[in-house]
């Protein structure tokens, strides 16, 4: 184990490297030469005309789809048509973007957002933060945009429907649909609809589920089969057992001090993420001063989660064994609850980490369940979903007992209950094989490629006389059915939700239908013969139906301008009924020894492809996922003993095998799993998703490997004795854990100095030393000379004075409050033009995004804690880009920012060379002559990849400047927002407001963990962010003067479970001798930061057994 301090001996460095005190990958940690790599290059591989090891096909097939990097037509200097409009829209003014709030259910969850759109098209997602269930969003809402203007969602250029016929498949319109689909229903109402089924996933529409109810009254012996591709009926098996019904969860973690989550990734993966993440956040400011204090998060997991890495403590224990995690932790709460009490006299100080796996998992059930016993109802148990419903009814039943079932975990009746009973996909599958039905209808959502192994719904739908499809795509599911209909994307179609908090919401569309499509309650309606067909009529008599009575047209209208309406609200909480029953008698067991014959298999969705719905878009695809840094790839993630015991390594290939299923998957070691566990993700292996995903039928290659074979109907996230065998081939995994290492003056000194990167501490530190950042050991000595840091005064401070009324824009990153969702990374590509580049050129380290996440380690191979660092160009004020650029093309302007001229910029990469912090990306390709992004070059000769190319160039911002290749790029601060909000104010003649400006990545944070704003204005809130004594610059000792500062991560860690590194730091740990931060560490130091960081800091200490802890380990 290293410890978070200096090494105390250069001449041992001598003889053998040290080992970084926080470390990137295990690359870095061991040392490894492909680590040693990145740090030696002075620059990425060098670029030649044409990219490495990919064919000129597949890069026109890549580019042209994808399209996140295209421009207008021309050049580098695109010609423009100005097309005045005849009338002019009211409220609209030609050139200015505006907003329109939207609400829909993508991927298993609820938004409610603000859409920005310029001159009639979408262009950017954002939170709408008026809303009552609160801002945020996600990867999947930010990258909605590029999937709407998809090309690869039209069916064809001669029409929008596909029809098979004899083997062959034919274009038609919506009218030869109307009279197929009406027939079908007519004949099937002939004996009432009993061989007529519906096969959909579990919707948040009331539209929808009303048109479904009527379909049923139409059709009353018709079957209905709800599938969730990603955790099958897991939560309503598990609702129905406690409620009587399906039900949804809905987390308000404000309201908890104690949360406890057993093989849930609440702040991650789970359909609730945004709403968790909001309200865990709330209670994530240690120095706020509310009487609740921070709340403390236990997270139990077999994997390595978003929801782990922002654990205050974490163990990882086999899935197997959680149930009887789950069974003891209940016996142990109700035995301290009772007047139990425990003894801990004879307790060792010992390092949580350094323990033994049995010890750890008695210690860790231990002093939880003293936490959860003294926090009673403000304690939260939530079982996720991969566990069984026995399981996640078994917590819901512990909360119940605990009072906190209706508080920090409620549930609401789910959107479509009331359609009753509904049969599994595997039911379905018998019923079509027993000639039980001649009819299927399928919603979306492609079933055939996320069902699971077992289940052979292809084959079964080849036996179905009629069967139609409507999806966004014609996939895999398309490709199998007679039908084959384009469906509408949310963003040009109507419908509705009913989020967590019950705010009725409508989904109005921003753009007409760009390729034929139409929704599901339009064509439900058409099928049914419905007086209202429309859209718009459908969902407005469903909201009538909601509020009671018909709505006005104003009230219509403010519904929509306002995306909510506080009248139309539905929130049936559910009480529980009837008893539980015993989870088991067993007592859970740890160990680092495992069966390669009983292995067990974690399927998780992909951070961006979910279960493989977002395939085809190219901003998913290269989206580093949060904790892997994978890239267009996807593997078996275990523990390097895992791969030690199996024969294998990093990059070389392993067989899972259950039954007769068998999948081979390149490994990929990381840190912190349990042993005998590996983590698989879902979504790859696309083999129809187009041009980006994969199309075999056109040639194009797949993405990933299809795991879907090892997962069974009955245990859709988890495969127990599951085979691990080594196989001898290798696979380079594209990965981005190691490009951009930041170089702070040498290998060694890289590793000397890593805590200068990140810095972080427990509550109890922070209630000692509030400085701790900036104490010795935790950041370097930096002498406080001059006026402003410098022994001379820079041009920016006499700006500073000579000029009072310019704002200086700075920004301040929250640690504490990072989960590391990457949505500020998909939003600041959706807002900045930000190219995709492909797998290849990510293995050559030439991926272009402007803001990436850091993740680093601290611990060991087998036990180790995670800490997330968004990091962008940081606007420093003393740059050294700007000091080796021949021409000029980096300066700093009067307000702080280090600007761009793209136009002067030669390609010499100096600038990225000189960047300590690796935050430039330089174009390695002209995107415009490489890949046509003229739109009808004679590349592209045909009408439809004309029509194809200008429909994807509707993506771009056209208030961001689109580069080409020899240029360098970087973030901006999104100075664009800052124009705009600075000719507002001018307009309305004022000045700029704290708030006015919102960067496109503090709008996209679900925890609201980055603030932007005037570092010159006190009052701002970004101004007192930078005043916490949690408050760092990276790389201070460089004396550049970062305008982005972090605040230090907290863990609000039980004493009795902290780290080696946190009890020596609590022991050890002196404020710092100078001033402090900012000169004002005397001020930050004194009151008001001594108080009691956590308003239960005595659950560690159990105070409530009449033993006290805290006497016990105090030197």
């Amino acid at each position: 184990m290293t410890l978070n301090h200096p090494e105390p001996s250069t001449s041992e460095a001598t003889q053998e490297k040290a080992r970084p005190q926080y470390w990137r990958s295990l690359s870095e940690f061991r040392g490894d030469k492909e680590f040693e790599q990145y740090l030696d290059r002075e620059f990425p591989v060098a670029a030649s005309e044409f990219p490495e090891g990919v064919s000129r096909r597949r890069w026109m097939q890549l580019m042209g789809a994808s399209l996140a990097l295209v421009g207008a037509a021309g050049c580098r200097y695109p010609e423009e048509e100005i097309l005045p409009f005849v009338i002019r829209p009211e409220g609209r003014v030609p050139g200015e973007t505006y907003s329109r709030a939207t609400n829909f259910e993508l991927a298993g969850r609820v938004y409610n957002l603000l859409v920005t759109n310029f001159d009639g098209r979408p262009l950017k997602i954002e939170s709408n933060q008026d809303h009552p269930g609160g801002g945020g969003t996600d990867v999947f809402s930010q990258a909605s945009i590029l999937g709407l203007y998809d090309p690869d969602r039209a069916r064809g250029d001669g029409g929008f429907l596909l029809r098979k016929v004899d083997g062959n498949r034919e274009q038609l319109g919506w009218d030869d649909f109307a009279v197929y689909g009406k027939a079908l229903v007519k004949t099937a109402a002939g004996d009432g609809g009993s061989k007529f089924a519906v096969l959909m996933s579990p919707t948040h529409s009331p539209s929808t589920s009303r048109m479904l109810a009527a379909m049923k009254k139409k059709l009353p012996k018709a079957t209905v089969c709800r599938f969730d591709s990603v955790s099958g009926s897991v939560m309503a098996d598990a609702t129905k057992a406690v409620f009587g019904k399906a039900a949804t969860q809905v987390l308000s973690l404000d309201q908890a001090d104690v949360i406890v989550t057993i093989e849930a990734d609440i702040l991650g993966k789970h359909p609730a993420m945004i709403t968790a993440a909001r309200s865990f956040a709330k209670r994530r400011d240690p120095l706020s001063g509310d009487e609740n204090g921070m709340n403390r998060l236990y997270v139990v997991e077999g994997g390595f989660t978003g929801t782990g890495a922002s654990a205050d403590t974490r163990l990882a224990i086999k899935p197997s064994q959680m149930p009887a995690f789950i069974a003891e932790l209940g016996r142990r709460v109700e035995e301290l609850v009772g007047g139990g009490k425990h003894d801990h006299s004879g307790e060792a100080e010992a390092g949580f980490n350094t323990m033994n796996p049995e010890d750890r998992l008695e210690r860790f059930l231990d002093v939880a369940a003293h936490d959860i016993a003294e926090a009673g109802d403000k304690a939260v148990v939530v079982v996720g979903e991969t566990l069984g419903a026995d399981a996640v009814a078994a917590g819901i039943r512990m909360n119940q007992k605990l009072g906190s079932l209706g508080k920090s975990q409620s549930f609401m009746a789910a959107v479509d209950a009331e359609l009753g009973d509904a049969v599994s996909i595997s039911d379905l599958v018998s019923k079509i094989n027993s000639g039980d039905v001649d009819s299927l209808l399928i919603l979306g959502d492609n079933p055939v490629f996320t069902a699971p192994g077992d289940v052979e719904l292809a084959a079964a739908i080849a036996k179905v006389e009629h069967s139609i499809y409507l999806g966004e795509y014609d996939d895999e599911t398309g490709y199998v059915c007679e039908w084959s209909l384009p469906m509408s994307h949310p963003l040009e179609s109507w419908g509705d939700v009913i989020g967590d908090d019950g705010h009725y919401g409508v989904c109005q569309p921003q753009i007409l239908p760009l390729l034929g499509g139409r929704g599901v309650i339009e064509v439900l309606a058409l099928m049914l013969g419905e007086d209202t067909v429309d859209g718009a009529g459908i969902v407005r008599r469903t909201a009538d139906q909601l509020a009671g009575s018909s709505l006005s047209d104003r009230q219509w209208q403010k519904l929509l301008h306002d995306g909510y309406s506080d009248s139309i609200v539905v929130k049936a909480e559910l009480k529980p009924v009837g008893e539980g029953k015993p989870l088991t008698a067993d007592a859970p067991t740890a160990s680092n020894e495992f069966d390669k014959d009983a292995m067990e298999v974690l399927f998780v969705p992909a951070d961006g492809l979910y279960d493989g719905r977002f395939a085809n878009n190219g901003w998913l695809q290269e989206l580093p996922h949060s904790l892997t840094k994978m890239s267009w790839d996807n593997a078996a993630v275990m523990s390097p003993r895992t791969a030690q015991s199996l024969g294998v390594k990093h990059e070389l290939a392993v067989a899972l095998q259950v039954g007769d299923a068998k999948v081979e998957l390149p490994v990929y070691e990381m840190p912190g799993l349990a042993a005998g566990v590996v983590v698989a993700m879902i979504g790859y292996g696309r083999t129809r998703a187009g041009m980006v995903g994969g199309n075999v039928a056109k040639d194009v290659d797949t993405v990933g490997i299809n795991v879907s074979s090892l997962r069974k109907h009955d245990s859709m996230m988890v495969a127990y004795n599951v085979k691990g065998r080594p196989r001898f081939e290798e696979t380079e995994i594209a990965t981005t854990q190691d490009h951009w290492a930041i170089d702070e003056g040498g290998r060694d000194e890289t590793q000397q100095r890593s805590f200068s990167l990140v810095r972080e501490g427990t509550a109890a530190l922070l209630a000692k030393v509030p400085e701790f950042a900036h104490a010795e050991g935790k950041a370097p000595h930096v002498p406080q000379v001059g006026r402003a840091g410098s022994p001379w005064e820079e041009p920016i401070n006499t700006i500073e004075i000579e000029r009072p009324e310019l704002p200086q824009w700075g920004m301040s990153i929250d640690l504490t409050k990072c989960i590391g969702c990457n949505a500020c990374v998909i939003a600041c590509q959706s807002e900045n033009n930000v190219p995709i580049v492909g797998r290849e050129q990510v293995l050559n380290s030439r991926e272009m995004h402007w803001l990436r996440i850091d993740r680093y380690f601290q611990g060991d191979e087998d036990n180790a804690d995670v800490v997330q660092e968004p990091v962008a160009c940081m606007h420093c004020e003393t740059a050294p880009c700007e000091q080796v650029c021949p021409v000029a093309a980096t300066v700093h302007t009067d307000e702080g920012l280090n600007a761009m001229a793209y136009n002067r910029c030669i390609g010499t990469r100096y600038c990225a060379n000189n960047c300590p912090f690796k935050v430039r990306r330089f174009n390695y390709f002209n995107y415009n002559s490489d890949v046509g992004v003229g739109y009808g070059i004679d590349a592209y000769p045909s009408a439809i990849e004309k029509a194809n190319r200008k429909l994807q160039a509707l993506v771009m911002n056209p208030d961001v400047t689109v580069r080409g290749r020899g240029v360098m790029e970087k973030c901006t601060y999104c100075v664009q927002r800052i124009e705009k909000g600075k000719i507002t104010a001018r307009k309305e003649d004022r000045k700029v407001q704290d708030g006015d400006i919102v960067t496109a990545c503090q709008s996209a944070c679900p925890t609201r963990a980055i603030n932007f704003g005037n570092i010159a204005d006190p009052d701002s809130v970004v101004a007192k962010k930078r005043k916490d004594p949690r408050s760092y610059g990276m790389l201070g000792q460089l004396n550049v003067k970062p305008r982005t500062e972090y605040l230090a991560r907290v863990r609000n860690t039980p004493k009795r479970l902290m780290t080696a590194v946190q009890l020596l730091d609590l022991a050890e740990l002196k404020a710092p001798h100078h001033a402090g931060h900012h000169d004002a560490g005397g001020a930050h130091g004194g009151e008001g930061h001594g108080h009691d960081a956590h308003a239960h800091d005595a659950h560690s200490d159990h105070d409530h057994d009449g033993h006290d802890h805290e006497a016990e380990h105090k030197d």
